[in-house]
Order: C-alpha cells, then sequence, then structure tokens
C-alpha cells in the first residue's frame, strides 16, 4: 500500500461536494423569484382558487424551461465541470494508496462514470428531477383549481425550506456525493478482486444521521469476505440491525445489494463510507486468528449465528473464552498474575477503552449494552473498579451477566448484573432484584429516583432470592456493598443515609 491513506481519500471526496454545493441555494433563490413572478400572471377567481384554462396551462411551461435556464446557468456549469475533474483526481489519490498505475479497468470505470454523472447533473438530469417536479406542481394545482396562496407557500416549502435543504441541493448533492463514493468504491473493488484481497476496512466519519448499520461497521473497522452474507443480514459484532420489511436487508441499503456488489453499494444512498481492500498483515492478529478458526472449524464468524461461535473465541495464549479469564482471575493467586492474565486477554481479542482516571471500562467485540447501563458501568469506574463489557458469546449457556468488574488494586473478580431504578415504589424494587438476581448472583443496582428509604429496603427484603449473594447499591452518589445479613438487621437502616 501507498503513502495514501482511506482518510485523505474520504476528504478529497468531501472537499469536492462541499464546493460544488456553494452555489446551489442561489439557484433556488432565484427559482422561487421567477416562478413568483410569473405566476402572479396566472388568472385566478375572485377567492383566489386558479382557473383552469388553457392560457394557465401555457404560462407552465413558459415557467418550466425559464427554470431550466435558471439551473443550467454559466456558473453551474462551470461547477459541475470542476466536480467532474474530481473524479480524476479520486482516481490519481487511488492510485498513490495502492501503489500502481491506472489499470485499463480503472480508466474505463472512470470514463462511463463521468460521462453518467455530467448527463443527470447537467439537461436531461435537472429537467427529470428538479424542473420536472416543480411543473407538475403547478399542473395540479392548475387543474385542480388550487389555491394560489397555498401554491406560493408550497412552491416555498419547495425551494428554500427552513432546513437550506431544497429541491436543487437535496437532488444535486445527494447524487454528486452517491456518485463520486460510488465511483471511489469502484475502484477499490477492481483493485481488491485484482490483487486477490480478503480483507478489508470500512472507513469514514460518523455524523447524526449515519445509519445503525454504518455505524456498527466503523467501530467494527475490519472484516473478512467470509463475513459478508452475515453483514447483509444485520450480524455485526454480535449485535442486530435492524432490517427493512420490504429487503430484508439492514435499512437505508438499497434492494439490489449483493455479496457481490456490497462493496459498491455499501451502506446504500448517500453512504460516505468506504471498503478499502488491504492485505492480510495489515489486519489485527487476534481478528485473522479468529477467521482462521472459524474456518477451520466450519463455523459462523458473526457472533450471532446458532452454533455460539461466540464461545469458539481462538487464543492462541490458552485464555480462550472470557469464561476462561474470570475462572483464571477468581483463583487464589496474585494480583500480579490477576492482571496478566487480564492483560493477555484484552491482547488477543478486539476491544475499545474508555479510560476515567480510577479505572478503565473495556467493551469487547460483540458486546451488547445501552446509554443507561454504560452510565453505570461509568459510576464504578469512578468507585475504583475497572469494568469488562464482554462478548455476548464468551459467556456461556445459562445465565449471562451484564458486565464482570473487578477491583483496580487487588484485580478481585465478580460477575455483575445492572439494573437502574426510576420508580418509588418497593415493588419495582423487588422485581428489578429478582430479576437482576437471575442473571447473576450480584447486582449492581443504581438509585435513580427519589424513593423512600424504607420503600427501598423493603423492596430489597422482598426481591432477595435464593440466586442473589450481594447488592451493589448506588443510594445518593455513595456505593455500599449489602449482603443478606446487612439487608435483613436493623444495621440497614444506620447504614444508608
Amino acid at each position: 500500500m501507498g503513502k495514501v491513506r482511506p482518510e485523505d481519500i474520504q476528504r478529497q471526496i468531501a472537499d469536492a461536494l462541499s464546493a460544488f454545493g456553494k452555489s446551489l441555494s442561489g439557484i433556488e433563490n432565484k427559482m422561487l423569484q421567477e416562478i413568483e413572478m410569473l405566476i402572479k400572471e396566472l388568472d385566478v377567481d375572485r377567492n383566489g382558487k386558479i382557473k383552469t384554462t388553457s392560457g394557465n396551462i401555457k404560462k407552465v411551461t413558459l415557467i418550466s424551461k425559464k427554470l431550466e435556464k435558471i439551473v443550467l446557468n454559466k456558473e453551474y456549469v462551470k461547477d459541475t465541470a470542476t466536480f467532474l475533474q474530481s473524479f480524476r483526481r479520486n482516481s490519481a489519490l487511488q492510485d498513490g494508496m495502492y501503489g500502481q498505475k491506472r489499470t485499463e479497468g480503472v480508466r474505463e470505470t472512470e470514463r462511463l462514470s463521468i460521462e453518467m454523472v455530467a448527463d443527470n447533473l447537467t439537461e436531461s438530469g435537472v429537467k427529470a428531477n428538479i424542473v420536472n417536479p416543480v411543473k407538475r406542481m403547478l399542473v395540479e394545482n392548475i387543474t385542480t383549481g388550487g389555491s394560489y396562496s397555498d401554491l406560493t407557500a408550497r412552491l416555498r416549502e419547495m425551494l428554500t425550506p427552513a432546513d437550506g435543504s431544497g429541491i436543487v441541493t437535496k437532488y444535486v448533492k445527494t447524487y454528486a456525493l452517491d456518485s463520486l463514493n460510488s465511483f471511489s468504491a469502484n475502484y477499490n473493488s477492481i483493485i481488491s478482486k485484482d490483487r486477490g484481497y480478503e480483507w478489508f476496512v470500512y472507513t469514514g466519519s460518523l455524523l447524526e444521521t449515519s445509519r445503525e448499520f454504518c455505524k456498527l461497521m466503523v467501530k467494527k473497522k475490519y472484516f473478512h469476505v467470509s463475513e459478508i452474507p452475515e453483514l447483509l443480514k444485520g450480524h455485526i459484532g454480535g449485535h442486530q440491525c435492524e432490517l427493512s420489511g420490504k429487503t430484508g436487508l439492514p435499512k437505508g441499503m438499497k434492494e439490489e445489494t449483493t455479496e457481490e456488489n456490497f462493496h459498491q453499494l455499501r451502506g446504500g444512498w448517500n453512504c460516505g463510507h468506504q471498503i478499502t481492500g488491504i492485505p492480510e498483515g495489515q489486519v489485527p492478529k487476534a481478528l485473522r486468528d479468529k477467521v482462521a478458526y472459524a474456518q477451520k472449524e466450519g463455523v459462523n464468524v458473526s457472533g450471532n449465528d446458532k452454533h455460539g461461535f461466540g464461545t469458539l473465541n481462538f487464543d492462541p495464549t490458552g485464555i480462550k473464552t472470557f469464561i476462561d479469564l474470570t475462572t483464571h482471575l477468581s483463583k487464589k493467586v496474585s494480583s500480579k498474575i490477576k492482571k496478566e492474565g487480564l492483560e493477555t486477554y484484552l491482547g488477543n481479542n478486539a476491544h475499545e477503552t474508555f479510560d476515567y482516571g480510577k479505572g478503565k471500562i473495556y467493551t469487547m467485540e460483540g458486546s451488547e449494552y445501552n446509554p443507561a447501563e454504560f452510565h453505570i458501568a461509568e459510576k464504578l469506574e469512578k468507585a475504583g473498579n475497572h469494568v469488562i463489557f464482554p462478548n455476548q458469546g464468551d459467556l456461556g449457556k445459562g445465565r449471562k451477566s451484564d458486565i464482570w468488574i473487578y477491583d483496580a488494586k487487588t484485580y478481585y473478580q465478580r460477575q455483575v448484573e445492572m439494573k437502574s431504578l426510576f420508580g418509588n415504589s418497593y415493588e419495582t424494587v423487588s422485581k428489578q432484584l429478582s430479576s437482576g438476581s437471575g442473571q447473576s448472583s450480584i447486582v449492581a443496582y443504581d438509585i435513580q429516583s427519589g424513593i423512600k428509604k424504607n420503600w427501598l429496603i423493603k423492596g430489597l427484603r422482598e426481591g432477595w432470592s435464593k440466586n442473589t449473594r450481594a447488592v451493589l447499591l448506588n443510594w445518593k452518589g455513595q456505593w455500599y456493598e449489602l449482603s443478606k445479613k446487612k439487608i435483613f438487621s436493623d444495621e440497614i437502616h444506620r447504614l444508608l443515609p
């Protein structure tokens, strides 16, 4: 691979789109001014309704011709020509990234892409996607005797809405973004096939509007070609993406997406992410080993399949699963050995680290958690604990807790289920504790409501079961470790403020 990075190519795409879109709002404003001037000449009755006359229909034809000229002004045509050059610049950057000269396949893809984009951003595309929708609205109002004032309001909403995404901006930017990103994706696909790459990186920045699929893929980053069938089912790192009821694909994907064209179509319309083929040596060894082991055993690498691949987490160090790790950390050995065991596990399994000072939070690839659970983890970390959100497959069968925590100094390990209380009744406390104990013998209970202390104690007592060993209670900003003896004695009233 050359010195150019995937991020450099995405920056070039973003810069090209930004430069191209600067004049679009001016076009929309001019279109609205011209239309408002022309529709004042429409014949209306005394109630402000537009008359259905041949004269009015002819005026619509005149308006549509003028709109086409407004859009295809000299500045827009010049900007389009400049944008088309960005395809060649993109090719040059990709040549630099892959360290090779442009192939015949890439040159032909470049030529066809420029021709198609030129056509869709000029006469035929502008007429079909900008002028005709405006024309249809005008004709509809004339043939149905619509209100003149309503027509004016609808035109303003179509051309100059408050969010700035008028019909010109929306079409041109959407098409330009999709075409340049698709061209870049096609280049990547051609080179990857030529070189026989089987490993890929999913790169790009995330926005508030980014699809769930893209968010999970950016987090996952690396994937093997054998994973694509499961990715298209929405199985990503232990998570299940929401699927479209129409296509059965993750929401946002184009309905024609298949295993063969996934590299080109990626997350769907407006997807600004790229899939880049890379040599196997650039992939973290733990991920390579995981896929190699899965292929050898004939199991799925998604973490979501019925065979339970998560429990077969390959690790050449000998700590094969998270269960093995926690068993190791629970043994009566020195904190140094426990720490080394954890570090070995983390070093050989993909994860993210969140460091807040007193401890750390580790989210393993394939872990599942929601914002409320992560918030509790942050509170446990600030109390001097390290917190791990394990891959769900690594928890084995039977009861599955949310997290494992261990003291940041001694590495004393515990399996913990998390619960948050937002209600004020002892019945809720009782049900939540009983439910949490069904998952783990230790429950971390974060009290978020203003429940009275006596009701809280009553709920803890009634919810205690034979499965419960301890409750880690966060009450008024302070953590308390409560055993059965403490909860069922008068000591609990003195302990809690």
